[in-house]
């Protein structure tokens, strides 16, 4: 892994008080490994609050934050929220007892953690043989399938509220796009749409940018 030196906060808060003279500025780093942004949103609300940040910077991962919102695309054991008839974000029932056996079975049984990895690994290189996109690459697709637009209109919904949640306690809220490989790799983009077939067409390697950028200038939110 990276150098905790060399991580992106660590980074900003060296160039912030490089930069701001007297003010010091010291940047939190609050990110988990694999969160979604309703599990971000909740960690705020339960333990980042008490800090009373004066920003707060949401990170959004082009490769699997998307789907991670959606239950419709994503089984792992975490914290979902769907829309209600109104638009409203509602919580979802969480399945303690399917989180517990997941963690249970992650920390003592080393063939589960095998067997998990090597289906994973097999189901991507089948996709990759079979011309079928991985889910999380549909991210990438300027025509959206109901599943997928679907989660995009989650992820809005998500958004909305975590920046209405921490301008209420003073506090400014700021979306940081992230991005993964194949939207910076043109080699990488390529092998995905090879994977598309006849739908490599509709793929923009932009396009989760310019779609996040939408959601946060109708919210009114900040946006890099």
């Amino acid at each position: 892994g990276a150098r905790a030196d060399m991580s992106w906060p660590r980074q900003l808060e060296r160039m912030l008080n490089e930069s701001s003279g007297d003010v010091r500025w010291e940047v939190l780093n609050c990110g988990i490994c694999g969160s979604s942004t309703a599990q971000e949103m909740l960690l705020y609300r339960e333990v980042v609050a008490r800090y009373q940040p004066d920003i707060v910077l949401c990170g959004f991962f082009v490769g699997n934050d998307l789907t991670d919102n959606s239950r419709q695309l994503s089984n792992n054991p975490r914290i979902y929220f769907d829309l209600d008839p109104s638009g409203q974000l509602v919580q979802l029932p969480y399945s303690a007892s399917r989180r517990m056996l997941s963690a249970w079975l992650n920390r003592h049984s080393r063939f589960y953690v095998w067997q998990r990895t090597a289906i994973s690994r097999a189901r991507h290189r089948m996709d990759g043989t079979l011309g079928v996109m991985n889910p999380g690459d549909w991210v990438f697709s300027s025509q959206e399938s109901p599943e997928i637009a679907h989660a995009w209109d989650i992820s809005a919904a998500l958004l909305k509220q975590f920046c209405q949640e921490v301008e209420s306690r003073g506090s400014l809220f700021a979306v940081v796009l992230i991005p993964s490989a194949t939207s910076v790799c043109d080699d990488c983009f390529q092998v995905v749409a090879e994977r598309a077939g006849s739908q490599a067409a509709q793929l923009q390697q932009d396009y989760p940018e310019q779609r996040l950028e939408a959601i946060c200038r109708k919210a009114h939110i900040p946006y890099w």
